[in-house]
């Protein structure tokens, strides 16, 4: 274990995850018939909870298993969250869709009981975009928070119409950017344990769709308590987002002077924001793993394209130093296939939306063994990191981590993998 971050109960919190999944009934189904259904009366499944002094963290995860085709524990979640945001609070919204009609009532239900609610999202979902699925959910909430005026909801539209011209991203500026992120900032709501917390912040995989949120395998993980990772995300991330602010070439990501980089108080947390232009943030990171025989790392990412070759490369590169690769994908391109498989590397192909990697061994520098997450809406696509609005988010936490491992694990054991011969 990490001394730096002691376990924090993990048996105890584990066990308890364990016990949880074991009492539910299997994934909950919620028809998606417009504003009809109620909002839960209690917290979603926790598969896992961690405290460091006043700062609570817990992650989420969907569990499509058994044959199961939806699983609302995170939208259920998030609903949750909006629903015990009190009056007078204030919640930011960046998600790149929102179009789950149970998400949006909460939404619409805490606007009416006094809540400010803002709420930015990419363009490309605009209806009157021709990349649109046709969803008009989302301009219905834009219509109900603000009648379109701007001030409530914003549409990333940049440079352009609602007709492709332009772009969709709200930081990022190229002709195929769109805002991808999923944040969630409360400045006061309740954790799952009832307790009223303050600068809660909410980011992972999913987007409040029942596509992405609950009929694919998913995290999110939600810190209470910590001021600076909330302060952080509301400055230095939203509020850019909501200002549709734009840096010279599309590059956002700047840590020398801590554009698109910052941390909080606690867990070791830190945010890698996008579109960066000089390095690979994903890359950057895994170069960090020193191997040796006890070093695991495994991939879940649900898209694995060509163009992040190099990172495959990098993967196979700590595996033949020692590590345990293996890797879970939604798609995978033909070159980054082939660059695993001629390396022995583990490839699933299964129906998930995450974006995780977890590490475990020495760390930049470290000589004990640490147990790292790294989450976030970044997909590895080239995309991801030279064009659009992303977050990458590292953590470090024993209770946080097994509890990805529990997932990473139901996951690949599902019926309907598949091994790459």
């Amino acid at each position: 274990m990490n001394p730096s971050f002691p376990s924090r109960h993990l048996a105890v919190a584990v066990a308890a995850a364990l016990a949880l999944a074991a009492c539910d009934a299997g994934p909950r189904v919620v028809a998606p018939t417009r504003e009809t259904i109620p909002a839960p009366q209690a917290p979603s499944r926790v598969m896992a909870a961690a405290t460091s002094g006043t700062v609570r963290m817990e992650a989420h995860f969907t569990d499509l298993r058994a044959g199961a085709t939806q699983d609302m524990s995170i939208l259920n979640h998030v609903i949750y969250l909006i629903d015990n945001a009190p009056a007078g609070s204030t919640i930011r919204a960046a998600v790149h869709n929102i179009s789950a009609n149970v998400v949006q009532a909460a939404l619409h239900r805490a606007k009416d009981r006094g809540v400010a609610v803002y709420v930015v999202m990419s363009g490309n979902h605009h209806p009157g975009d021709p990349a649109d699925d046709s969803d008009t959910s989302p301009e219905d909430l834009q219509a109900y928070l603000d009648s379109g005026a701007g001030t409530r909801f914003r549409w990333c539209v940049n440079g352009g119409t609602y007709t492709g011209e332009g772009w969709d991203g709200c930081i990022a500026r190229h002709a195929s950017a769109i805002m991808h992120s999923k944040l969630f900032l409360f400045s006061r709501t309740r954790d799952a344990a009832g307790v009223l917390r303050d600068n809660v912040s909410w980011f992972g995989s999913a987007n409040l769709t029942y596509a992405t949120g609950a009929n694919t395998y998913n995290n999110t993980v939600t810190v209470y308590g910590d001021k600076t990772l909330y302060d952080n995300f509301v400055a230095k991330y939203w509020a850019p987002l909501w200002a549709k602010t734009s840096y010279a070439n599309n590059d956002f990501y700047d840590s020398s002077s801590g554009r698109g980089y910052f941390g909080g108080s606690t867990f070791n947390l830190q945010v890698y924001a996008s579109p960066e232009q000089e390095t690979d943030l994903v890359y950057n990171r895994i170069n960090y793993v020193e191997p040796d025989t006890a070093c695991a790392i495994r991939v879940a990412e649900n898209m694995f394209n060509d163009t992040r070759n190099n990172v495959a490369q990098l993967l196979v590169s700590k595996k033949q130093q020692g590590c345990w690769v293996s890797v879970a994908v939604g798609s995978i391109g033909s070159q980054a296939l082939a660059t695993l498989r001629n390396a022995g590397i583990a490839v699933r192909r299964i129906n998930t939306h995450d974006k995780f990697i977890l590490i475990k061994g020495r760390y930049a520098g470290s000589t004990e063994t640490r147990r790292i997450v790294f989450t976030g809406s970044h997909n590895l696509s080239h995309s991801a990191n030279y064009i659009n609005d992303e977050l990458f988010v590292k953590l470090e936490d024993d209770t946080i981590y097994a509890a990805f491992r529990y997932s990473w694990e139901r996951m690949t054991a599902d019926e309907d993998v598949y091994v790459y011969p």
